[in-house]
């Protein structure tokens, strides 16, 4: 069903499709009618009555199939609430005086996400379940939520990391799209391996946040710390760099008391 609205999508985006819409224009003296050339307008609401059916549906293309999906499956469904314990746990600074809802997320994909997708796609794969409409409608808000994450944190990130986050999205949305694939083709190997990977995001990012919170610290101290270097290696005045030196002060203390024990 995805892969009809993407198909749909696409055709708004290349323009492949075309219609005519009359639109009627009231003015004071006359009614005027004209013609206007939209060539996706009437694909809009194909696109969204196929979204709204693919959001609500309540079964796969597996119904009534014997999947045997195997047991670590089920634990990569888990992956979203093991993301969101690492995101409590590596509470980065940014997150404290942001708008975006960091914990509310985290909790989300703690209780919520993990034990949706577990439900869904582990326990009810092949059989008709409201789980399936409760996990699209709580993956489609928090995967934009991910996103939104992502652009939030760009300033306060170190650009390795940042671009680590971005590359682990990606990749896992467009496995996803893999999965879905092989879903429409009945084709049970490949839509394990691409939807493992769909569900391997959390784990990715789990193990990002733990090397940058815990092996390279924060990135707020470690700007700070090279603010500083920059300050200490400006030019400076000879004057100063003299009444800085520690040599200077000892050698100045030294005169000073021979000449107390002269006088």
């Amino acid at each position: 069903m995805l892969t009809e609205c993407l198909a749909i999508a696409g055709s708004i985006v290349t323009g492949t499709t075309s219609t005519y819409v009359s639109l009627n224009i009231f003015t004071a003296f006359d009614k005027v009618e004209f013609e206007m050339s939209y060539p996706v307008l009437h694909t809009l609401d194909g696109l969204s009555e196929c979204m709204s059916e693919w959001l609500f549906l309540a079964k796969t293309n597996f119904h009534g199939m014997e999947l045997n999906l195997p047991w670590y499956f089920g634990l990569f469904c888990l992956n979203y609430s093991f993301g969101g314990i690492a995101s409590l746990i590596t509470k980065p600074k940014w997150a404290r005086n942001s708008y975006f809802p960091y914990v509310t997320f985290s909790l989300f994909l703690l209780f919520l996400q993990g034990p949706l997708s577990f439900m869904a796609d582990y326990m009810n794969m092949t059989n008709e379940s409201v789980w399936h409409a409760l996990d699209k409608a709580s993956a489609v808000p928090l995967t934009i939520l991910e996103l939104s994450k992502i652009y939030v944190m760009r300033p306060y990130t170190r650009p390795n990391v940042w671009t680590s986050y971005v590359f682990s999205l990606t990749f896992s949305m467009s496995s996803f799209l893999m999965s879905q694939l092989s879903q429409k083709n009945l084709d049970r190997d490949g839509f394990v391996f691409w939807h493992n990977l769909w569900h391997l995001h959390p784990l990715a990012v789990t193990c990002i946040m733990f090397y940058d919170f815990f092996v390279l610290g924060e990135y707020d101290s470690s700007v700070a710390l090279k603010d500083q270097e920059k300050k200490s290696t400006k030019p400076q005045l000879l004057s100063t760099v003299v009444m800085n030196d520690p040599m200077y002060h000892a050698k100045k203390n030294s005169r000073g008391t021979k000449t107390r024990k002269e006088s």
